[in-house]
């Protein structure tokens, strides 16, 4: 049994439209080292959130979507904006607590006594 992620709602925002907002998230991408998203899509929420569609019962990374709300775009610094960027995309760099758990070999795994 394998569930599809939701589609995405909003308008996707490709980079020759927002040069300036997927400059800042390869930035942040590169200091973490991490990967960056393969879409950003703008939403009406005041929220910015990151999703990935796992493979492999979460144990493997795939497709990553960055959601900006338009009114965090039109209310907030750049600074401020950087710092919503860097805190979503700490939530993809820290394995969900429940599979770290269980996983042999992660982070945070406590074999039984």
């Amino acid at each position: 049994m394998r569930s599809r992620p939701e589609p995405p709602t909003g308008l996707p925002l490709p980079a020759d439209r927002a040069p300036m907002l997927w400059a800042t998230v390869r930035e942040l991408e590169a200091e973490a080292r991490t990967r960056i998203p393969e879409e950003i899509w703008l939403t009406a929420e005041v929220n910015a959130a990151v999703q990935e569609e796992s493979r492999l019962l979460g144990l493997a990374g795939g497709r990553r979507r960055l959601y900006v709300g338009l009114p965090l775009l039109q209310t907030m610094t750049v600074g401020q904006m950087r710092a919503v960027l860097a805190h979503a995309r700490a939530l993809l760099r820290t394995p969900h607590p429940p599979v770290r758990a269980r996983v042999p070999g992660r982070a945070g795994h406590r074999p039984h006594p």
